[in-house]
């Protein structure tokens, strides 16, 4: 099973649920939006890293490698452990920071301010995964990570996006898995667990507005026929 999802600790929850499962983890490196179904607008990149999490068979990597190659998707075998925590230093910084701030990537970046708070989010993750046992980080990757930002096109992440349709955002693993990870190994995530609070309750204001508008919205042409119809037959029992 190649699990393509971002966070920390999916992979070990699923295979409590299915333990006889081999599972593979998927790294994503790509800018693209769900537009309507069936239509998903590629912005940017293109990249798929896949790590081992428990087959303990490098064997069993290469076929997938090889098919994704061969259909023209850049794609590496990576360790798992490190290639899940350097994928998280990215989104945990710029998905809930986005959807927070109600604001595309570059926008970020182009205030001093808020490119500095990014900067800070981004040490905060790589402090974390220190504490947690994965080695590996460079000490200059967040610089990496924040040049590379720099240079992709204007992009909304996943949880923006997620939020401005009222759908569910993936706070979960992005967010509260982490911080309970470092917490176990002494560490506060301080930076990042007050984005979790904010990402909670922007969540909660979400769900609220979508209820409202479902409320709001006009019935529709069938709901409408229906309730003709039921007005009808009634009139008539009654005449």
């Amino acid at each position: 099973m190649l699990l393509i999802q971002n966070g920390i600790g999916l992979e070990e929850d699923f295979v409590c649920d299915f333990p006889d499962t081999t599972v593979l983890a998927g790294l994503a490196f790509i800018c693209s939006t769900k537009a309507k179904p069936g239509v998903v607008d590629h912005t940017d990149l293109g990249r798929l890293n896949i790590g081992d999490y428990n087959s303990r068979n490098p064997e069993r990597l290469i076929a997938p490698v090889k098919h994704l190659r061969h259909a023209g998707v850049e794609t590496e075998i990576v360790d798992y452990a490190l290639a899940r925590w350097q994928k998280a230093v990215w989104n945990i910084c710029f998905n809930g920071h986005c959807a927070v701030l109600d604001t595309p990537v570059n926008k970020l970046l182009e205030c001093l301010s808020t490119a500095q708070l990014c900067r800070d989010l981004i040490e905060e993750v790589i402090e974390a995964a220190t504490v947690c046992g994965v080695s590996g980080i460079a000490s200059d990757y967040a610089d990496g990570i924040m040049e590379m930002t720099r240079l992709m096109k204007p992009y909304s992440p996943s949880m923006k996006v997620d939020h401005d349709h009222h759908r569910p955002m993936e706070i979960y693993y992005l967010y509260t898995r982490p911080i309970e990870e470092a917490r176990k190994h002494g560490y506060d995530m301080r930076r990042i667990r007050m984005l979790e609070q904010q990402l909670r309750f922007i969540a909660v204001l979400s769900r609220q507005e979508k209820l409202i508008d479902s409320k709001m919205q006009p019935q529709s042409t069938l709901a409408q026929l229906c309730k003709k119809i039921k007005f009808i037959v009634q009139t008539r029992i009654v005449l």
